[in-house]
């Protein structure tokens, strides 16, 4: 299980939020709008509201690319069996 971080970072609205790692359909966070991913977000008393993008290599970026993939179309096929 993985460990929120505490932020306050003057000036950004930060201050007593944490960072965790957050499962959600993501908007456009790395890319993959519409894609459940879980990426670190900071986190408040206003909710989740920023979504922080990590830097990644270009095998990491290939395999979240491939993940990506493969769960939009793990949706697809549920999707093309649900009744009507």
């Amino acid at each position: 299980m993985g460990r929120g971080v505490r932020v306050g970072i003057i000036g950004t609205g930060w201050v007593g939020a944490s960072v965790l790692t957050v499962s959600r359909v993501q908007s456009h966070a790395a890319g993959f709008g519409g894609v459940a991913l879980s990426l670190p977000t900071v986190v408040g008393a206003d909710g989740a509201t920023t979504v922080i993008t990590p830097e990644l290599s270009d095998d990491e970026q290939t395999h979240l690319d491939r993940s990506a993939g493969v769960l939009r179309a793990a949706l697809a096929g549920v999707r093309a069996d649900a009744p009507s």
